[in-house]
């Protein structure tokens, strides 16, 4: 299959501006086995010390091996393209290279790293990670989960507003100047249970070219932005496995631990969607009560007009698109810092 790249032009093409809807035959096919869709290939296991441990590792390509952003630890870490460490640093704390709230990290095309926390704290650190630049805060943001580079002086970023959750979602952020420019996406009316989307409602997004895809985790529906934030959009996810939250529940049911896991295993959530040489890769998962909130993870490969190519269920966790491939958690590891590139395969 020839390698589509994503642009503007490409989603006037096929209609998408003011769709609100997707036809029926975008279901595609139905589930397929995942040797059907993926054939494993180049495996990495990321160098871990004594002082490094992979726990919640959010991983982003960065020039030929990955930045890694991870949660549970608090720490930044570089690997080259076969998981040695090149360098860390970060734990939980106050300090200048410490954090409380990491959630993203991105290299600029400055060649600084940048570190982005929770409540819209910022970090600025040299290209090596061995000093700090600069912090500075961008107050209006609130529970700031990922952030991608757009420009020499832009980032976009998803969070909640301050202000609450029915505000924009997306956010475009000049570095330089230290200001939201715009925010755009208010997903949060539109919610089928509100109360769902308060509980477990995030903004998921990838951005292509001129182009952002962006899902809100409680819904069904894929949604194209430009870069500038304007409304190219919509498609319903060409799936019939994800299930949307039905409504609200009885207030017993998200009181109690037991019958709140079992509230919270009756939907699907989307993590993101990824933009691959085929389309939008997009990942969902299903909470399992049973096992301490343990998550079953599903993929749905798709064009980017919304025709499904197909759909498997529990795969091991997407972790990343790095040079046009998906890395996930090797199949049947233990262990969050063993990875896998797959390979896409389309009939």
């Amino acid at each position: 299959m020839a390698v589509r790249t994503i642009s503007l032009s490409l989603l006037l093409s096929v209609g998408l501006t003011g769709c609100t809807e997707s036809r029926d035959d975008h279901h595609g096919p139905p589930s397929h086995r995942i040797d059907e869709a993926l054939t494993w290939e180049t495996r990495i296991d990321a160098e871990e010390t004594d002082q490094v441990i992979n726990v919640r590792p959010d991983i982003v390509p960065d020039r030929e091996g990955f930045l890694v952003a991870d949660r549970g630890e608090q720490q930044i870490r570089s690997y080259s393209a076969n998981g040695s460490l090149e360098f860390y640093f970060g734990s939980r704390g106050d300090g200048p290279r410490e954090f409380r709230r990491l959630q993203s990290v991105v290299r600029l095309p400055t060649d600084e790293i940048l570190t982005l926390e929770s409540d819209g704290a910022f970090k600025l650190i040299t290209a090596d990670g061995a000093e700090l630049v600069e912090t500075f805060s961008i107050e209006e943001l609130h529970r700031a989960l990922q952030m991608m580079v757009l420009t020499d002086s832009t980032i976009l970023v998803g969070a909640r507003l301050a202000s609450g959750l029915e505000g924009p979602q997306l956010h475009i952020i000049d570095v330089k100047r230290r200001a939201v420019l715009r925010s755009f996406f208010n997903p949060f009316g539109t919610a089928s249970s509100k109360t769902a989307a308060l509980a477990a409602g995030w903004v998921g997004f990838d951005v292509r070219n001129d182009t952002v895809a962006a899902t809100f985790s409680v819904s069904d529906t894929l949604y194209y932005f430009s870069t500038e934030g304007a409304s190219l959009g919509r498609l319903q996810l060409p799936s019939e496995q994800f299930r949307v939250a039905a409504g609200e529940p009885d207030r017993e049911a998200t009181q109690q631990p037991a019958s709140r896991a079992e509230w919270l295993a009756s939907f699907d959530l989307v993590d993101r969607p990824r933009f691959v040489p085929q389309g939008l890769l997009v990942s969902y998962q299903t909470v399992v009560a049973s096992r301490a909130l343990e998550r079953n993870h599903h993929l749905i490969l798709m064009q980017t007009d919304g025709l499904k190519l197909w759909e498997v269920r529990d795969t091991p966790q997407l972790l990343t698109i790095a040079r046009n491939r998906p890395l996930f958690r090797a199949p049947s590891s233990e262990v969050p810092n063993q990875w896998q590139f797959a390979r896409i395969l389309v009939n």
